[in-house]
């Protein structure tokens, strides 16, 4: 089995190749798609970096790329720095006629009553006309219990009349037990075996009975994600728990929604049905095994599963064009001058393109310098790292403004707006020509949102509201930066 290595050397600008055999899973035992024949192991020929030796790419149905924050580093101290991995589908993939499994979770607790489990119910039915036959779908509803209201169904014509009919007949009473409906549709998505699998969930309210905590609910969602599907969360108006919701999208690689009135229900609903249309891989993990001696300290808004001297981080499916990273803080022990191994990547993912599953990995190795000096900090990690800093900051700054300070929750924002414009200009000018408009694009993001922040904490904060009306702008500050921190951590 064919394996490129590249190793991210500066002073020798050497290129590394090896032979190795990987396996995340048994290929022997998946199962194509659309049920047929059995995956093919398939690997691709790589050309070498377009970045040179300071990184390794893959190419393919996921582009794959990595670097180190440092390409040399001083051989008589140890050393902090930076793996960053990042993934990306191919946006021109149209991916090879999956099945794919939409399950529909829909609060219908009391406080839905009215306009909101109306939108709830005509988005969810918008969504099962717009799905093809043959697709499958389910639908939970929970409030005080969850109930499997439409098992995991193969959608005709006839299935299809009777599962708008049951999802038009719900009615809103009773409290909220989120959990509940997770763990109901984890049973429901047990045995579909093959498909791309996607959960809609929707809640307009607080967890009131059930897991009631932000790592509780980080569990139950975490065995969703386990099984490869993708739960996106959707927020209704102002009084949901917008840490929890966006922390079970984050634990299954979804994405979490604001919406501050129901009516926007649909175009959420619509925006994710053409992202799964267009899945072009499915149960992608990326393994990062750590040479000896080099620690691992964080991996960086993700989960991941720690074994010895490898993390392995589920990616979960792809849409064409979807992207996430990998950010990983490693300890470098000091040594003798030279090359030193760092990292091999190792990524796997059903490629729905081609139909199979493809394994590629790559190492990185960094310099160990004996005159004591370090290499500039790569421009593509800073940006990284710098977002890394945003989405903890404005998350930081929300519970400030939560509890009653919105003066130092402005500070906050304020604080690394100011870091991330000193680190945007520095970075663009050390980047390189091709790298230096998508760089300025990333940090852009970074300052918008931190700009919307900043000018939402004006609002008196929940606590002091004088009304209705304020309480009300107060909140959708809170939900709207939860959702645009939770979108910078992809």
């Amino acid at each position: 089995m064919k394996v490129r290595t590249v190793a991210a050397l500066a002073a020798l600008g050497m290129t590394f190749t090896s032979l190795s055999v990987w396996s995340l899973t048994d290929p022997d035992k998946r199962v194509s798609p659309d049920g047929g024949e059995r995956w093919t192991e398939r690997r691709t020929p790589l050309p070498p970096p377009e970045d040179g030796p300071a990184g390794f790419e893959m190419r393919g149905t996921l582009g794959v790329t990595g670097r180190l924050a440092h390409t040399s580093l001083a051989s008589d101290r140890d050393s902090e720095t930076f793996v960053l991995v990042n993934v990306k589908a191919d946006d021109r993939g149209s991916g090879r006629r999956a099945e794919r499994h939409l399950s529909l979770v829909i609060d219908r607790s009391g406080s839905m009553q009215g306009k909101r489990l109306e939108n709830a119910v005509a988005a969810a039915r918008g969504a099962v006309e717009r799905l093809n036959d043959e697709d499958t779908v389910s639908v939970v509803e929970y409030a005080t219990n969850a109930r499997e209201l439409v098992p995991a169904t193969r959608l005709d014509t006839s299935s299809r009349l009777r599962i708008l009919g049951e999802i038009g007949r719900l009615t809103a009473s009773g409290d909220t037990c989120i959990s509940c409906a997770l763990d109901t549709t984890l049973a429901t998505m047990r045995g579909q075996r093959g498909a791309v699998e996607r959960v809609l969930l929707i809640s307009d309210g607080e967890a009131t009975t059930g897991i009631r905590d932000v790592d509780g609910m980080r569990r139950v969602a975490a065995s969703l994600g386990n099984m490869g599907a993708t739960v996106t969360t959707i927020g209704v108006d102002v009084d949901y728990n917008e840490r929890m919701m966006a922390a079970i999208a984050q634990e299954t690689n979804g994405r979490h929604y604001f919406v501050s009135s129901p009516e926007g229900l649909a175009r959420i609903f619509d925006e994710e049905l053409r992202g799964l249309e267009r899945t072009v891989a499915r149960d992608a993990r990326l393994e990062l095994e750590f040479a000896p001696g080099v620690e691992l300290e964080e991996i960086v808004d993700r989960s991941f599963e720690r074994q010895s001297s490898r993390a392995v981080v589920p990616l979960g499916a792809f849409a064409a064009g979807e992207e996430r990273t990998v950010l990983a803080r490693v300890r470098i022990p000091r040594g003798a001058s030279g090359e030193r191994d760092v990292v091999t990547a190792r990524i796997a993912y059903d490629d729905l393109d081609s139909g199979s599953r493809t394994r590629d990995d790559a190492r990185l190795a960094v310099h160990l310098t004996s005159d004591g000096s370090s290499s500039p900090f790569d421009p593509i990690v800073k940006e990284r790292v710098d977002r890394s800093g945003t989405v903890s900051a404005l998350g930081e700054a929300n519970r400030l403004f939560e509890s009653g300070d919105a003066e130092a929750a402005r500070r906050r924002v304020k604080d690394e707006l100011d870091k991330v414009q000193s680190g945007r200009s520095q970075a663009v000018a050390a980047a390189s020509a091709p790298q230096k408009r998508a760089l300025d694009e990333s940090f852009a993001r970074q300052e918008a949102a931190l700009g919307s922040a900043l000018g939402g904490f004006a609002e008196p904060p929940p606590a002091a509201a004088p009304d209705a009306v304020t309480l009300k702008k107060s909140k959708s500050v809170l939900t709207q930066t939860q959702a645009e921190a939770t979108d910078l951590a992809r």
